[in-house]
């Protein structure tokens, strides 16, 4: 019956094994074809597969039937995302526009945090910024700290790209004040100590870490996420020490079945991996990020900045021609940035020197 097979689906979807789980929700559909929840559950497998353009005709398919759930949270953010993964920016900014017209604060927050992620897609970091200034004004006028600091987590993420370290830290000092150290929110400000690690300040992430290994000794349920972002930030703070071959002992049995698609574990491998000067292993785990397209919410930034990673370590590994594609690939992401990062002038020089340009 119908619940069966969303089960079945569900379970191989959270195995990763994404066409078992399309042909399962496939099943829902014959037995009920207007059944939208499906529907989604098969557009954001095929999304994990890399069949944007079939999984954007699912998401309509699915809003025809449910058009509420077009601007509604989770849904509005990755189909928008889905249509810029297929280089249609303008749709994308139509359908988070939607949410713009809610009349609850909050909805606008999400909204302008979700135009933000799009511009940072771009390369657009003025434009980001605004947007997420934005958005931390909307969800503290809602009374939603956590939200606001989710916001300035972002603003973080794209000031360090843009290498702009300083700006990062005061967005997440900021955030560090209203994410809090309690369970449910563990996974977020892990992640505000990794951001630290990425703007330069080792100090800080140490700190965030120390405080989080002391709540995980003290709290009864201590609600660890599945993708185990604060034993990653450990490993993180080891290889910004130098100590990649100790992160590295930290992360390789963390390499289950179940964290197959972990992408933050599969780039915080791959630099451990850079780190520690083992380029095939890194080259590995950066195409396999790539491959992941976890390119929503703050696997984005990490994503693009794969592709000219990958593009160092191809060229470590003296294969010229891939090196060449992997810049070309970045700088189709952030090659029209309002600002001049130091990848893509550094990926510019090397196509001029490779001969790529």
């Amino acid at each position: 019956d119908v619940g069966s097979y969303l089960n079945l689906g569900n379970s191989y979807r959270d195995l990763g094994d994404y066409p078992r789980a399309i042909e399962a929700y496939r099943e829902v559909l014959r037995i009920a074809p207007r059944a939208a929840g499906a529907m989604i559950n098969i557009a954001t497998c095929m999304t994990s597969e890399g069949d944007t353009e079939e999984a954007v005709e699912y998401y309509r398919a699915a809003f025809e039937i449910q058009p509420g759930w077009l601007s509604s949270g989770n849904l509005n953010h990755e189909y928008g995302m889905a249509l810029a993964q297929l280089g249609r920016y303008q749709d994308a900014k139509e359908i988070f526009h939607l949410r713009l017209d809610q009349p609850d604060s909050s909805g606008r927050g999400y909204a302008k945090r979700s135009l933000g992620q799009l511009a940072l897609y771009q390369g657009y970091f003025d434009e980001a910024a605004a947007h997420f200034s934005d958005a931390v004004a909307l969800h503290l006028a809602a009374e939603e700290p956590v939200s606001a600091g989710r916001d300035r987590l972002f603003a973080a993420l794209g000031e360090a790209a843009r290498g702009r370290p300083r700006e990062a830290v005061a967005a997440l000092d900021q955030a560090a004040r209203e994410v809090p150290v309690q369970s449910g929110w563990i996974w977020l400000r892990s992640l505000v100590g990794s951001a630290y690690l990425t703007a330069g300040d080792i100090e800080s992430a140490r700190r965030i870490s120390e405080e989080l290994t002391l709540w995980a000794e003290s709290a009864e349920e201590p609600g660890e996420d599945p993708l185990q972002r604060r034993v990653l930030l450990e490993a993180g703070i080891l290889v910004s020490d130098g100590d990649p071959d100790g992160a590295l002992e930290i992360l390789e049995p963390l390499e289950t079945v179940d964290n197959r698609d972990n992408a933050f574990l599969v780039a915080a491998l791959a630099e451990a991996y850079r780190a520690a000067g083992r380029w095939q292993d890194a080259e590995q785990r950066l195409r396999q990020l790539i491959d992941l397209r976890w390119d929503y919410y703050e696997g984005l930034v990490p994503f693009v900045v794969a592709h000219y990673r990958l593009a160092e370590v191809c060229e470590k590994l003296q294969r010229t021609e891939d090196a060449v594609g992997y810049y070309r690939q970045f700088l189709e992401f952030w090659g029209d940035s309002d600002s001049d990062t130091p990848e893509i002038e550094l990926a510019r020089q090397r196509l001029d020197t490779l001969g790529g340009i």
